[in-house]
């Protein structure tokens, strides 16, 4: 049976356009959904949510300071009216000076050394023995107060730039006599001068700093100072008492820090 050449000329068309898709469909569907390759990084779907990363831990620093601070020495009288005896013993107010040095590990770690200085004059009274032979009667001294303690520290932000703050500790207080009065009605065998006394001392107080700039910050505290009166070898009754300090202090930080811990 004989063909046309035109039928000829369709059969050739029609091969060369199933060809034609057998080769191209593979690059089509490559266009259409890209395998990544192993040097192109896959790029996540852009309504995929961005994973959360945890925070960074926080690392607490060492907060080393030195303050040097003012305060009014207050300290009530004591009155003993026990055996039979009218005993008075005082301090006069007097202004002193602090000295501390400082350092927080922690919020609720950290140390404090205190030195402190006043003069004051202190005055007793034992007026029922008055006129008794071998008796302590009258007696006042003015004498150079010194304070050595060691306290706990603890820390507590209260804003970005004020924190709070308590500490307690113990010491010693040394009393050292510059005038004597004569005690009245002195024990004839005693011929000693007054000596220099040491006092066990325990020390707490509460207070807040507040940051002026990186490394000043100003401190406002109330402290307490527990001891017995120094008697200075003429032996009066040793009276536990406790005088107040509210102490104003500038205060300098070693390292760019802020008193509020996180």
């Amino acid at each position: 049976m004989n063909h046309s050449p035109s039928h000829h000329l369709r059969r050739i068309i029609l091969a060369l356009t199933v060809a034609t898709t057998l080769f191209t469909a593979p690059t089509l569907a490559q266009t259409d959904n890209p395998i990544p390759s192993a040097t192109t990084p896959c790029k996540p779907p852009a309504d995929t949510p961005t994973p959360t990363t945890k925070p960074c831990p926080t690392h607490h620093h060492t907060d080393t300071s030195f303050s040097l601070g003012a305060f009014p020495q207050l300290t009530a009288t004591r009155i003993d009216n026990s055996n039979n005896s009218f005993l008075t013993q005082s301090l006069t107010p007097s202004a002193g000076v602090l000295a501390t040095f400082r350092q927080s590990f922690r919020p609720w770690l950290g140390y404090s050394v205190n030195v402190g200085y006043t003069r004051a004059s202190e005055h007793f009274t034992d007026n029922a023995d008055f006129g008794s032979p071998g008796t302590f009667a009258n007696f006042s001294t003015h004498a150079n107060m010194y304070e050595f303690s060691l306290s706990y520290l603890a820390q507590k932000p209260i804003t970005a730039k004020l924190s709070g703050f308590a500490d307690v500790g113990a010491g010693m207080m040394d009393f050292v006599p510059t005038h004597l009065s004569i005690p009245t009605n002195q024990d004839p065998l005693y011929t000693g001068g007054p000596t220099t006394n040491y006092r066990p001392l325990g020390v707490g107080g509460l207070g807040i700093d507040y940051l002026l700039s990186p490394h000043l910050s100003f401190r406002a505290e109330y402290r307490g100072q527990l001891y017995k009166f120094a008697d200075y070898g003429y032996e009066p009754a040793k009276h536990l008492t406790v005088t107040s300090e509210p102490t104003f202090s500038l205060v300098y930080h070693f390292q760019k820090t802020s008193p509020a811990y996180k």
